[in-house]
């Protein structure tokens, strides 16, 4: 028999995106359910109404402040942490809570691997289920292109064992400067140099289709 997992559902909260409109309809979380709030340092709109609404909700609610100077610095932060904990398996479903259909390339890549993700615009609007776009050929091609670039051309163990981020990584930044900074947390000094410098070629074409 499989085992229960701990959370029924499991919400991110792209507070920058939907500020305090993404908490809409939390009245109907239960004890077993789970809120996450990823919040930057300015963040005036989560407000005393909002604090008292989730001190009176019986599910449980976390923050996370996040302070990377980079494009799209939630959204990283949110798809790495949905992609450590979807590994231990401790939900029945995932939901983004965000208008910004960025995520839903990465969304579907979850989905694809058995995990029950989705993205709301509020708490309210939770679905049975939700469905998620499929990627087109092209986003597939691009997508196998990346990882097969990756796997080919970075044959060391620290770099190998860190393959997931690398090509996730790629997939989400918009340009080097933002992959630099996004890689800086996997790799330091000259092992991010040099990962950089073997990475040239894809972002070169990589970056180009997306100006």
């Amino acid at each position: 028999m499989a085992k229960k997992s701990e959370i029924r559902n499991y919400y991110f909260i792209d507070s920058e995106n939907v500020h305090n409109y993404g908490t809409d309809g939390m009245e109907c979380l239960g004890e077993d359910d789970r809120v996450r709030i990823y919040y930057r340092a300015n963040a005036a709109y989560l407000n005393i109404e909002l604090h008292r609404k989730i001190y009176e909700s019986p599910a449980m609610f976390e923050y996370e402040r996040v302070d990377l100077d980079i494009k799209n610095a939630i959204d990283v932060k949110i798809v790495e942490y949905i992609s450590g904990h979807i590994a231990g398996g401790n939900a029945d479903k995932y939901f983004i809570v965000s208008n910004d259909n960025d995520y839903d390339k990465q969304i579907a890549a979850f989905c694809s691997r058995g995990a029950k993700v989705a993205r709301i615009s509020c708490i309210g609007e939770t679905p049975e289920e939700k469905p998620v776009r499929k990627r087109n050929a092209k986003e597939k091609k691009c997508d196998d292109n990346i990882r097969t670039f990756v796997e080919q051309n970075l044959k060391e163990k620290k770099y190998r064992q860190r393959i997931d981020d690398i090509v996730l990584s790629l997939k989400i930044c918009e340009d080097r400067g933002a992959l630099n900074n996004t890689l800086q947390k996997y790799f330091e000094g000259s092992d991010l140099k040099q990962l950089m410098k073997a990475l040239k070629p894809l972002t070169n074409e990589l970056y180009k289709k997306k100006k």
